[in-house]
């Protein structure tokens, strides 16, 4: 296979190395850490040089004196001539962070965004490409081997002398490689790159520091490298891609970084990359905006922004080619700080509205979430939100105990945040920016637990105006025991056990740290609450209980005299609320934050759920609590309760509201709740199930409410809990059909004609299951909101004579102002009135047995079919036959 153009330079040929080759070495200063001095701990510059060792080649790629490159030459060279693709697998952007990386081709991210998931660069006199799958080194169809074949000549030279890396799976591309006129090697290691002009090997491989090194001199010294793989899935089980994604720990040397982000598998190639998609090209565009005064263009910063988003969250601030020029950057420009507002306040920042901006935000965000405790600054806008600690607030030791035994709810629970780290209070509050110690025995390290540094862990990234920063929670795996730990905002500290744990109970000591005021429901002596707890200098309290805590600003509750009246009415509305879906004893103490702003809605439910600080006055005033309730919160809590299995498509947001009706009518009773009201234009618009949502689906549990109470509803959605896995429900129709048949059996009733009058697509099978349960003929849909047919069973013949008979019947359902008539002849008309040569009218019917009498005009055989009609059709039953006696 040739390529549509020649690549430009391919009388480039990489420098063979050979095993006794090594690069020269270099001196380059590194700031020591114990002389920084630097303003607002941004970018910190040393007062006295240290020295770090590092390999490099006279020349390399980010030393002034090096070479330059023409990239765009490069992309050209890559991207000429070839057109869109579609790759296997789903890719991981490749982040081409170095001075002379560059993106070649992009894709759409999981999320929306435009990620980069084939990058290049010039690693010393090497080169090097990287793809976002492993299984794109070898390509795939017809278009993608022809850029894969592209690429090892862009990186190996032409006729060039290529490894295929021991156990990476790409022998399979022998073949093509040789038919470019290429030399393969098959089985090469790190360990003998002798020989070779290129290695191809994967991203996600099991280098050891050796190799890994053995790898970066080779490439130094003019040897090739092509690497594909992904770390989406390994982030789902590791952590810190930036240090332990074996691919990023040669990055700092390629310019090559892999996220752990993921994307589509469509690459257009005809679309060339823009300037600004190339990181370091943003960072200097940024850079000379801010303190260049060289204004970039709105199309151009926010294209500047888009590049470094897919970095700043995930490129780890050791990284210091990529990170120096961007805290330089915000270490002129200083902090950002952002007006506290409520949710209809028109106050706060616009992200979008100055991209630039944005970036920096981004810059600050990727500071204080990755600094270590002791070069945290105190952010100036923790005085905005979430609030400052008093000067004179005193610092204190406090040693505690934590229960390590933390089971989380099951996964099931599929709205409830149930395997989140299960946080327990400790009382005590971070200052802004200053260091807290925290010891705890051995056994705790490198169990899964975490100290969490504030309670505000929504993100705000997604909003499009901030009435804080968008982060403000740092979490701190516990590896050692004993942690320096800190927040440059300041928060209440948690201790976050993993869920499943049973680490039992276990004492902690926490130092420099302020007491946070603390309410623990029949723990707390009421008298020291209302004369010191209240009056703790934190501006965050919680009040809680067995049950329930409630994440609050301290001025809220500086004037509670009555927590316990207050948490007795809440844990009475929490047991309501296990209790009305049936799951108990309840394994985990709820939380409820009151924040700023949150991610998404007035509230969201998870671990903790999330609310406006706008609903804090009510919620801690169990006056206004009984006299009104909050139907949000008990929604919220109602979401926290919903198992998947039994949440029925269309009533995310309904089955949540069960709570909501329970505890308005059962604890708060105020005046002015409605009963169900089936909403007619349902039923008029033909019963869609594809419209069956919210409060349409509301009233259809609601009416069964009504007829026998919450009992048959709550036992029905206990069965799900302990359902075998043979027996749980998957996709739509099986899910309605499930749901049917538990309520029929809790009820009694056979509900299959219920629920189809609402459109649900039941089988027959759901229906021959319930047919020996009576049918629940009593329902007010009947009549006024839905047509139903009659039902009859049994139908047969009795007191059979020469000229009579008797037909009986059963009526299982007797359907809507339906009316009943039996058709006989000596031919079966089949379902035909006009047809049958005799009829009777039996009337209306009735649930129970029916009959009718027939007379005979001779002895020979007739049929008999009924047919049951009302206003919407016809129903019939039959035939049976009949001979005269």
């Amino acid at each position: 296979m040739r390529f549509p153009g020649p690549v430009s330079n391919s009388h480039w040929r990489p420098t063979r190395v050979s095993s006794s080759q090594s690069p020269t070495t270099a001196l380059i200063l590194r700031p020591g850490r114990s002389s920084l001095r630097c303003p607002l701990a941004l970018l910190c510059l040393p007062t006295e040089p240290s020295l770090e060792l590092r390999t490099s080649v006279p020349f390399g790629g980010s030393t002034p004196s090096g070479p330059t490159h023409d990239l765009e030459a490069d992309q050209s060279d890559l991207l000429r001539g070839m057109g869109k693709t579609n790759w296997g697998g789903w890719p991981s952007p490749v982040l081409p962070i170095g001075k002379w990386s560059f993106p070649i081709g992009f894709t759409e991210e999981g999320y929306g965004s435009t990620i980069p998931v084939i990058s290049a660069s010039h690693v010393g006199r090497g080169r090097m490409l990287g793809y976002g799958h492993e299984s794109w080194v070898d390509g795939a169809g017809v278009k993608e081997t022809e850029f894969s074949l592209r690429a090892v000549e862009w990186v190996c030279g032409q006729n060039a002398d290529v490894g295929l890396a021991y156990g990476a799976g790409y022998d399979d591309f022998e073949d093509e490689l040789q038919g470019e006129g290429h030399t393969v090697h098959l089985s090469v290691t790190p360990a003998d790159l002798s020989g070779i002009d290129c290695l191809l090997d994967e991203f996600w491989n099991g280098h050891d520091d050796t190799d890994n090194q053995n790898l970066v001199d080779f490439m130094l010294a003019g040897g090739g490298l092509i690497m594909g793989g992904h770390a989406w899935y390994w982030s789902y089980s590791n952590s810190d891609v930036s240090h332990n994604y074996p691919g990023n720990k040669i990055a700092k040397t390629t310019g090559l970084f892999v996220s752990h982000a993921w994307g589509y598998n469509s690459i257009d190639f005809r679309v060339a990359p823009h300037e600004l998609t190339r990181p370091q090209a943003a960072i200097d565009a940024i850079r000379a905006d801010r303190i260049d005064n060289q204004t970039l263009s709105v199309a151009d910063a926010t294209i500047a922004d888009a590049t470094l988003s897919s970095c700043t969250g995930v490129v780890a601030l050791d990284f210091h080619d990529f990170w120096g020029p961007l805290r330089e950057t915000v270490n002129t420009t200083g902090w950002t700080i952002i007006q506290y507002g409520t949710l209809w306040q028109n106050v706060g920042y616009n992200l979008g509205e100055d991209p630039v901006a944005d970036t920096l935000l981004r810059v600050e965000t990727a500071l204080t979430q990755g600094l270590p405790a002791n070069e945290l600054p105190a952010h100036p806008s923790h005085a905005e939100f979430p609030g400052e600690v008093p000067a004179n607030a005193t610092r204190i030791t406090r040693t505690m105990s934590i229960d390590g035994n933390q089971s989380g709810l099951p996964g099931n629970f599929g709205y409830s945040g149930a395997r989140s780290h299960i946080r327990m209070t400790t009382g005590l509050y971070a200052a802004p920016g200053e260091v807290v110690t925290v010891s705890l025995p051995s056994g705790i390290v490198d169990s899964g637990t975490y100290v969490l540094v504030g309670a505000h862990s929504d993100s705000l990234w997604g909003k499009s105006q901030l009435h804080r920063h968008p982060q403000i929670v740092r979490w701190w795996y516990v590896d050692n025991t004993t942690m320096e730990v800190g927040n440059a905002f300041g928060g209440p500290i948690y201790i976050g056990i993993e869920a499943g744990s049973t680490l039992g109970n276990f004492d902690i000591t926490i130092s420099n740290a302020v007491k946070a005021p603390r309410y623990i429901h029949g723990e707390t002596d009421i008298f020291q609450w209302q004369q010191q707890y209240r009056h703790d200098p934190a501006p965050w309290a919680e009040i809680g209980s067995g049950q329930f805590i409630l994440t609050v600003p301290s001025y809220e509750i500086r004037d509670l005299d009555n927590p316990q009246d207050l948490m007795d009415w809440w844990d009475e509305a929490l047991g309501m609320e296990h209790e009305i879906y049936g799951y108990t004893p309840w394994p985990r103490v709820e939380r409820a934050v009151f924040d700023a702003q949150i991610s998404v809605g007035w509230m969201h439910s998870g671990y903790p759920f999330m609310a406006h600080d706008l609903s804090v006055a009510g919620v801690v005033d169990v006056s206004y609590m009984s006299e009104n309730g909050d139907w949000g919160m008990f929604h919220e809590l109602g979401h926290n309760h919903q198992w998947m299995p039994s949440t029925l498509p269309g009533t995310t947001e309904t089955g949540c509201n069960f709570a909501s009706v329970y505890l308005m009518e059962e604890l708060v009773n105020p005046p002015n709740l409605r009963p169900a009201d089936p909403q007619r234009a349902y039923f008029e618009d033909g019963s869609n199930i594809s419209n069956w949502s919210t409060w349409v689906a509301l009233d259809t549990f609601l009416v069964i409410k009504e007829e026998w109470g919450w009992a048959p509803i709550t036992e029905a959605l206990a069965v799900y809990y302990t359902l075998p896995a043979a027996e749980v429900p998957s996709g739509g129709t099986e899910e309605f059909n499930a749901w049917v048949l538990h309520l029929s059996n809790t009820t009694g009733y056979n509900l299959a004609p219920y629920h189809a009058a609402w459109g649900f697509p039941l089988t027959q099978a759901t229906y021959d299951a319930l047919a020996h349960l009576p049918v629940w003929v009593d329902d007010p849909l009947r009549g006024d909101f839905y047509v139903y047919d009659a039902i009859l069973r049994n139908l047969s013949a009795t007191n059979v004579t020469s000229s009579t008979a008797d037909v009986t019947w059963d009526v299982y359902d007797n359907g809507t102002n339906t009316t009943l008539t039996v058709y006989y002849g000596q031919t079966d008309m089949g379902n035909n009135s006009q047809l049958w040569s005799y009829s009777v009218s039996a009337g209306t019917p009735q649930v129970g047995p029916g009959s009718a009498g027939i007379s005979f005009a001779d002895d020979t055989t007739y049929y008999v079919r009924i047919m049951a009609s009302n206003e919407e059709g016809e129903a019939w039953f039959g035939p049976i036959s009949v001979t005269p006696n």
